[in-house]
């Protein structure tokens, strides 16, 4: 780990972001046509049902770039709420430069 290297969780109502956007707009909602590119994000959260996400600062920064961030949190009905951590989180299940899944 860097020094310094900070971690990011992004919660709406207790729930990771992912998580409300699934529930929230559903598969064959309308609003998913103009959904930004994610393809950049590995996509192993489901391997780990009930597992915690963190965002790296590298991923968080083109999480925001990308536009997926500002449009997760036009289809969510709630708050979005962004956790920093100063140490990295424990039980890693899988990390790469932009995410760290974590045991529930």
């Amino acid at each position: 780990m860097k020094a310094n290297e900070k971690f990011f969780r992004i919660t709406v109502n207790g729930k990771g972001i992912y998580e409300a956007v699934e529930q929230d707009c559903l598969k064959d909602d309308p609003r998913r046509e103009g959904k930004p590119d994610g393809s950049w994000l590995k996509k192993v959260g489901q391997d780990f049902p009930g597992a915690v996400s963190y965002w790296t600062q590298k991923g968080l920064e083109r999480y925001k770039e990308s536009g997926l961030f500002d449009w997760h949190k036009s289809v969510i009905n709630g708050a979005v709420t962004i956790e920093e951590v100063d140490k990295k989180p424990k039980d890693v299940l899988y990390e790469d430069e932009y995410q760290v899944i974590t045991a529930p």
